[in-house]
């Protein structure tokens, strides 16, 4: 098709044309078609990825409020917030960056855990085979800790807390959480 003829049909037909790599010209329509297998694919696995990470998210905030439940019997500090990642209703994953949090507060002193970085980034230094698979900062005072997430080849599932004032890095467990909050709240 010629440029001027080219010209001619976009205008009339409203169609955005599109080159292929030889002279063929295509529409975005039939670039959409050639695409939506592999973009579907694409989606259903960045799908898994999200619903994975809101799972482990919401996990990790459930244990970190067992654990808070078991430090303060009675009842001094305040838990406020929770996930707010969910599915549409197409099915479709909605707020995955902006999960939400969970506020910590004793008397008028706050921390705050919060979703960063759902994909693969976190230090340099690996406990196994496996991938760094999202963090959640624990803000408070101008200290801070960062929880990782790895994610082991045999697909068992880590959280790591590493402080902001020296980068020590620990499995996180009960009493390193415990450690935590004590730096924060003191």
């Amino acid at each position: 098709m010629a440029t001027a003829q080219r010209d001619a049909f976009g205008q009339r037909f409203g169609a955005v044309l599109f080159k292929t790599g030889g002279d063929q010209m295509i529409s975005f329509k039939e670039f959409l078609s050639s695409q939506e297998g592999r973009l579907r694919a694409e989606q259903i696995a960045q799908d898994q990825v999200n619903r994975k990470w809101i799972a482990a998210v919401d996990s990790l905030f459930k244990q970190v409020e067992e654990w808070i439940k078991e430090f303060d019997p009675h009842g001094l500090v305040r838990l406020d917030g929770g996930l707010l990642g969910d599915i549409d209703e197409q099915g479709n994953l909605r707020n995955v960056d902006d999960l939400g949090r969970l506020d910590i507060s004793l008397g008028d002193q706050h921390t705050r855990l919060r979703p960063a970085v759902h994909e693969g980034l976190g230090p340099r230094w690996k406990p196994g085979n496996g991938t760094w698979a999202g963090r959640v900062d624990m803000l408070g005072n101008p200290n801070g800790y960062e929880l990782y997430r790895f994610l082991h080849s045999d697909d068992r599932e880590e959280w790591y807390l590493r402080s902001t004032r020296d980068y020590q890095m620990k499995r996180l467990d009960r009493s390193s959480f415990d450690a935590a909050l004590v730096d924060l709240f003191s």
